[in-house]
């Protein structure tokens, strides 16, 4: 693993994630792992794709940070453009089935541990809309053996069909972000009100009810909801990148004795 674009074999298709960090990461790193939304990502991973300084942080926070590039396939889905296999829309549902973003998450985390250039203990997930929803549903499956840290989730969720989800780890620590009665999509270059044929999707409900169904102090859950009430949009970069990088899933999330949380 390198700098810049890495190529992974994940069941016989290639797959590729943009990497920034690896030429200073050590056993002692942070994986952040990040999942771009839809229309993001793919031709440019370091523009749309970046909610903050990934670069910065790499730099100056000893993190390794790894980018997935979506299957050409799932993007090129029939009225059903979205990055990561097990989000999709209503028109094929049996297109959500393959598990291949879940191999290429373990793949990842297996790679960069054995390589020395992650701590296994703090390995995290983000990820922005389409790329929410899979970090969600990361909280539940894992990477293979490895336990999430943490995991922040920005105007993702979980759609309800999936609900609710239980952390496969109770030390994966979650925080969720939206941004409140305006945080709905429609697509890129998709009319105003008629999303181009397909409902748009609010992200408020499933992120409040994603904290709602991880957190539980009685089984040493931890997780807390933000509302920053700016729409569609990614926040609270500089926090996120906090959260991410102080948790250990071999102790506590030292935020969760803050007032009011957890």
């Amino acid at each position: 693993i390198a700098d810049g674009d890495v190529v992974f074999d994940v069941g016989g298709v290639s797959r590729t994630a943009y990497v920034i960090g690896a030429s200073q990461a050590t056993s002692s790193s942070t994986l952040l792992l990040y999942w771009h939304g839809t229309y993001e990502g793919n031709n440019n991973p370091l523009s749309n794709a970046l909610p903050w300084g990934w670069t910065s942080i790499a730099d100056n926070a000893n993190a390794l940070v790894v980018m997935p590039r979506a299957d050409v396939e799932a993007v090129s889905r029939t009225n059903n453009p979205f990055p990561w296999w097990i989000v999709c829309g209503a028109t094929n549902p049996a297109q959500c089935d393959r598990d291949d973003d879940f191999v290429f998450a373990e793949m990842i985390a297996s790679c960069v541990v054995e390589q020395g250039l992650a701590d296994p203990n703090r390995l995290t997930a983000s990820g922005m809309s389409a790329g929410g929803i899979m970090t969600s549903h990361l909280v539940e499956r894992g990477a293979g053996e490895h336990d999430l840290a943490a995991a922040v989730s920005f105007s993702g969720g979980t759609p309800a069909a999936y609900q609710p989800t239980v952390p496969i780890s109770p030390a994966t620590a979650v925080w969720a972000l939206h941004g409140g009665a305006s945080d709905v999509y429609c697509g890129v270059g998709q009319p105003a009100g008629t999303c181009g044929g397909y409902e748009p999707y609010a992200f408020s409900a499933p992120s409040e009810q994603l904290a709602t169904d991880v957190n539980d102090p009685a089984s040493g859950r931890f997780a807390f909801v933000c509302n920053h009430n700016s729409g569609h949009s990614t926040r609270m970069e500089s926090q996120t990148a906090e959260f991410l990088l102080v948790a250990n899933a071999a102790s506590a999330h030292p935020w969760r004795t803050f007032p009011n949380l957890g």
